[in-house]
């Protein structure tokens, strides 16, 4: 039986080596490119641990903030942030596939 504090996990490789998939992400700025549910990110300052972020989410006629917290941020490999609404934390990773040529997210 799953834990309620279980983490969610997915993995994907990108055919690109990691400073090349690094230049884009993980910028949390880019939020609306990667979920369909995020409409703007607002972030105040740059991007470090730390910083403060809203997200303007929108689900058909639903529109709603979120608030949330950088918690982890190491340029062009890891970023994560907690949202103070529900204590979901966000991660993502960058690092070399195993055999160098492509980017394990």
């Amino acid at each position: 039986m799953a834990n309620l504090y279980d983490p969610i996990e997915a993995t994907i490789e990108i055919a690109a080596p990691q400073d090349q998939v690094g230049r884009v992400g993980p910028d949390l700025r880019a939020m609306p490119r990667w979920s369909p549910q995020v409409a703007k990110t607002l972030i105040r300052g740059p991007i470090r641990e730390g910083a403060k972020m809203v997200n303007i989410n929108k689900e058909g006629l639903k529109i709603w903030p979120t608030t949330a917290k950088v918690t982890r941020f190491e340029p062009r490999r890891d970023v994560a942030f907690r949202v103070k609404e529900n204590w979901a934390e966000w991660s993502f990773t960058l690092e070399p596939t195993a055999d160098g040529s492509g980017t394990k997210v």
